[in-house]
């Protein structure tokens, strides 16, 4: 690694220290000194998803009882985690440590990939705000999150050095990590036609990869519940996710904001911020795609794919978590709050929502 590398890291690693020690003055020494160290620890690594994960990775999918909706999380993530607690014998912290871990990697080779077509400093600009986004604490929590970005990293890594066969496989890892790790397969089809050396045979490798991908999955499906798509009937009645023309999520998700008759978290959280968040990702496609904030026409393709794909339902849920999966858009809105100033303004205020956010998930409140 060189200085700047270094120096990377260490911010990366300050910030994942202000993310649990801001966290637990919140909860611990301010609002619920009931709480010892090891109780919120155990809370912050297992909420929602989380909890969901470590599951999966304690004793596998199962068909029956609350459990039996977990079949929508793809495998990887708790498959490692299963690996790694081998060694450790204690799951949560397994999941903490892996979360960790996997997001320094992530965002090292964020900074290493956006250097081969911006700016140091813009490159650098776009992995702080990633680290201080107001939904960063999921990099910290026991989500796959973390091992998303480093899978989505390295395969545009491979690609751009001419190792299309390891670009293939990492891709095909990014597809059993979240469902948005399919959206890889268009973006390498993109980076594909402009190589100078365009080979058939690349296609049918990579094509053969991903079916293998989308196989395990679809397998895992039909064994634990005779469905390959038991996942999409899950999604349906246990997460209200249907397919749906996008505005009518974001029309909904302004209704909520706009007609709840009390404020509160709910009206904030699940009316206003998902409504928001959802326009200014539609908001960033032109420009993303034209002008001087343009992205790399593979960058740009997973950009927009990821922003219909998190949209396109009736009802909106985690959209700020969301934009984690989609990397791209932290070099638009690095571009956008360019500059010293505007850059620690940006800064200063979501590294506090973080802060507020990670609180409200600690204590088990709804934080996407």
């Amino acid at each position: 690694m060189d200085r700047q590398e270094i120096k990377l890291l260490i911010g990366l690693v300050l910030s994942r220290a202000l993310v649990f020690l801001g966290t637990y003055f919140l909860v611990v020494v301010l609002f619920a000194p009931e709480l010892t160290v090891t109780q919120w620890l155990n809370k912050f690594s297992s909420q929602w998803d989380a909890g969901h994960y470590l599951a999966i990775a304690d004793h596998g999918y199962v068909a029956s009882g609350e459990e039996a909706t977990f079949i929508v999380f793809p495998p990887l993530y708790p498959w490692i985690l299963r690996g790694v607690n081998l060694g450790v014998r204690n799951m949560a912290v397994t999941g903490l440590v892996t979360a960790n871990v996997f997001f320094l990697i992530g965002g090292l080779s964020l900074y290493k990939l956006l250097k081969l077509d911006f700016p140091q400093k813009l490159a650098a600009r776009a992995v702080k705000i990633a680290a201080l986004f107001p939904t960063a604490y999921f990099w910290s929590s026991v989500y796959p999150e973390p091992l998303f970005l480093t899978l989505f990293c390295l395969t545009f890594l491979m690609l751009r050095k001419g190792k299309l066969g390891w670009a293939g496989i990492a891709a095909g890892l990014l597809t059993l990590t979240k469902q948005f790790g399919i959206l890889i397969w268009p973006a390498m089809l993109v980076e594909w036609w402009v190589m100078p050396k365009r080979k058939i045979t690349t296609l049918g490798y990579w094509g053969a990869t991903m079916l293998v991908a989308v196989m395990i999955y679809l397998g895992l499906n039909y064994k634990v519940h005779g469905d390959v798509l038991a996942f999409s009937k899950f999604l349906q009645t246990n997460w209200q996710k249907s397919v749906a023309f996008p505005w009518k999520g974001i029309v909904a998700s302004f209704r909520t904001g706009l007609m709840m008759p009390t404020w509160g978290e709910y009206r904030i959280l699940v009316g206003w911020a998902e409504a928001v968040t959802a326009t200014i990702a539609w908001l960033l496609i032109p420009i993303s795609l034209w002008g001087k904030l343009k992205l790399r026409a593979s960058y740009g393709v997973y950009y927009v794919l990821g922003v219909i794909l998190f949209t396109a339902t009736g009802f909106i849920l985690s959209g700020p978590r969301y934009l984690l999966s989609l990397p791209p858009f932290f070099v638009v809105w690095a571009k956008i709050w360019g500059g010293k100033i505007r850059e620690k303004v940006w800064l200063g205020l979501s590294t506090a929502a973080m802060l507020y956010l990670a609180y409200l998930f600690s204590l088990g409140h709804w934080a996407f």
